[in-house]
């Protein structure tokens, strides 16, 4: 077909084609509003008692030290602060272990299915439940598929079944980053390495400058070398966000 005829062709289909009309509106109004899904209706949104280290269930907090920090010990003390609970599950990297033999627990040798939690949640009822996974699925010797699970349990499960999920690690970058940006809480003794600060900080929502600034105030805290930053993304009203020991408030926007 001599190009003539197909510049003929194209044009009188073009001619064919209805475009839309210019909008009448000169100006526009509304968007989104807060609606809950009903998954969330059914469950506990803000933390069941009055103190700071109380979490509400739905979420997250990853814990990341040194050996010898007081990881598991926080743990304990948020799960004291945040009951009452249905269950607590404990699934621990060190067979055998006693840490958590202080509160009523059922212990898990491997993470189950989300079928598993699904089944769970519903004979709860809608009560809260807390997950403790104490350095647990980070070394070698952990599966793919429950990898997955874990994956699972922290990216969905947590938020839509109402459980509380905790995991402690010895460095942040140790833990799979899948897992990591699930954590709407994080709970961090300053690192022995120094050159992570900075990823660490990027991890947790701050700025480098205002991390350091952060640990530096550690440093003044009774607590010595157990003294950590805890940083909440969504803390509940009255509360703020990041706070040293999870008590004293500390103002990282000074920091930049």
């Amino acid at each position: 077909m001599a190009c003539r005829e197909m510049f003929t062709l194209f044009s009188r289909t073009c001619k064919k084609i209805e475009m839309p009309k210019k909008a009448a509106h000169k100006s526009y109004s509304g968007g989104t509003v807060p609606i809950q899904t009903a998954d969330k209706t059914k469950l506990v949104s803000l933390p069941q008692q009055a103190h700071n280290l109380s979490m509400a269930p739905n979420r997250v907090i990853l814990l990341t030290a040194p050996p010898n920090r007081g990881k598991s010990l926080t743990c304990l003390q948020i799960a004291a602060r945040s009951a009452p609970w249905h269950k607590v599950y404990v699934l621990h990297g060190t067979p055998g272990t006693m840490e958590y033999d202080c509160i009523d627990h059922e212990v898990l040798h491997t993470c189950p299915s989300p079928q598993f939690w699904k089944d769970q949640s519903k004979e709860a009822k809608g009560k809260p439940q807390l997950i403790i996974i104490d350095d647990y699925g980070i070394s070698e010797g952990v599966s793919k598929d429950e990898k997955k699970n874990i994956e699972m349990l922290v990216r969905t499960v947590a938020s839509h079944l109402g459980y509380l999920v905790l995991i402690t690690a010895h460095s942040h970058t140790n833990v799979p980053a899948k897992w990591r940006r699930c954590c709407t809480t994080h709970v961090t003794w300053p690192p022995a390495d120094r050159t992570s600060w900075r990823y660490l900080a990027n991890g947790m929502n701050m700025s480098p400058q205002q991390l350091i600034a952060t640990f530096q105030e550690c440093k003044t805290s009774p607590l010595g070398k157990h003294s950590f930053v805890l940083f909440e993304m969504d803390p509940p009203p009255g509360r703020a966000p990041c706070r040293i020991d999870g008590d004293k408030p500390f103002d990282i926007e000074a920091f930049g």
